[in-house]
């Protein structure tokens, strides 16, 4: 089970002895991880806006995407074939909110 935190962090754990297997640290709120369908990476997003892919295999950030600077990103997902990143922020704009989402391919 992987978990994103307000304390900056993206811990995966194992579930059945209830302790933290890995931890990786953004330096900021993370606001959603998902895993990616190969399983050998997470993908996660922060208040900073930032998306950032870790390597489990590696154990470490291999990249780094800003799609906004200082605009939060909300939420990530990924194709289940892994072809397509998706995230989102919601920036507040008046009259109404504007949803704005960024996509990258894996070039596949």
């Amino acid at each position: 089970m992987v978990t994103s935190s307000e304390d900056g962090t993206v811990k995966i754990w194992d579930t059945r002895a209830a302790s933290v297997q890995r931890n990786y640290s953004h330096g900021s709120p993370v606001n959603d991880v998902v895993i990616h369908p190969n399983q050998g990476e997470l993908i996660s997003c922060d208040q900073a806006g930032n998306v950032r892919i870790w390597d489990l295999g590696e154990n470490k950030c291999t990249h780094q995407l800003i799609p906004e600077d200082d605009v939060p990103v909300r939420s990530v997902t990924v194709a289940t074939d892994g072809s397509m990143l998706v995230a989102g922020n919601n920036l507040v704009c008046r009259p109404a909110p504007l949803v704005h989402v960024c996509y990258w391919t894996s070039g596949r």
